[in-house]
């Protein structure tokens, strides 16, 4: 449980981080940046629980919720793989 706790933590303090990234690529559109950050937030902070709920509510049982979890976690995942090597692809046709 405390390494759970811990990796909690770790994740919230992600949140500055990521912001603070956005603002150093967003070049003159640092406002819409912010803004679409705090939207993609607040649209995981909707989306899990919705999710997680249909699961509920289709007969899947309280045991679904994690495998929702699961499911978000790992397509969050690809996201960041995508956007990381995307990331260095961009870098390496600049050089």
């Amino acid at each position: 449980m405390l390494v759970i706790v811990l990796f909690i933590g770790f994740g919230g303090g992600l949140g500055s981080i990521l912001q603070t990234r956005l603002m150093d690529v967003a070049g003159e559109a640092q406002t819409l940046a912010a803004a679409l950050n705090h939207s993609a937030f607040n649209t995981a902070n909707a989306l899990g629980p919705l999710l997680a709920g249909t699961a509920v509510a289709a007969g899947f049982g309280w045991a679904a919720t994690g495998w929702v979890a699961v499911g978000l976690t790992l397509g969050g995942l690809a996201i960041w793989v995508w956007a990381w090597l995307d990331g260095k692809r961009v870098v390496a046709a600049a050089a």
